[in-house]
Formats: structure tokens, C-alpha cells, sequence
């Protein structure tokens, strides 16, 4: 998803890109924590990624991202300058997220 994004940013393909960023974070923590993407929601999310010791600025940043996506794909705001900001951030989350998750 993440290479699909890349894609999408090189594009200039703003809404598609906010959407790509936002299922691959969401994704990646539904398959990663084994909870049904039916079941998600930020509640639950941070209630598992606080049970699991994941560092708060950690998960503080990932929730940032996922509002960013949110706020350029429902609130008709065109971030597209703010792409590359946020694709490195999901990248680096992402990373950091696996490195955390598997200890």
C-alpha cells in the first residue's frame, strides 16, 4: 500500500493518496494486533497499542497521520503539500511500529 502511495504522491494524486496512506496505517494495525477491521476503531486501537507499551509520542504520531489523511479526504482540504511530509511519517511509523511490536 505503502509503494502505491509513493505512486499516487508522485502523481499529485491527493485524494487517492490520503486514502492509500490511511488503509495502509489502518491495515497494517488490523493485521498486525489480530483486530477485524469491522472491530476497529481509535478507541480500540490505542487501547491495544497502550496495552501492548507502544511509546505514546509513537503512537501519538500515527494517530497525527491518520487525522491528517481524514481531515484532506473528508473536510475537502487539498493537502497536497503536505505529501511528502506525510508519506515519509507513515514510512518511519510503520518502521518504527514493527521494530516496537516485535520485541
Amino acid at each position: 500500500r505503502l509503494e502505491a502511495a509513493g505512486e499516487l504522491k508522485s502523481a499529485n494524486n491527493s485524494g487517492a493518496f490520503y486514502d492509500e496512506i490511511s488503509r495502509a496505517m489502518f491495515g497494517y494495525v488490523c493485521d498486525k494486533l489480530h483486530i477485524p477491521f469491522s472491530e476497529l476503531t481509535k478507541e480500540n486501537l490505542l487501547n491495544k497499542l497502550n496495552a501492548l507499551g507502544v511509546q505514546q509520542a509513537l503512537i501519538d504520531d500515527f494517530m497525527k497521520v491518520i487525522k491528517n489523511c481524514e481531515i484532506a479526504l473528508y473536510a475537502g482540504m487539498d493537502n497536497s503539500a503536505a505529501m511528502e511530509e506525510t508519506y515519509e511519517n507513515s514510512v518511519r511509523l510503520l518502521m518504527e511500529m514493527e521494530e516496537g511490536l516485535d520485541k
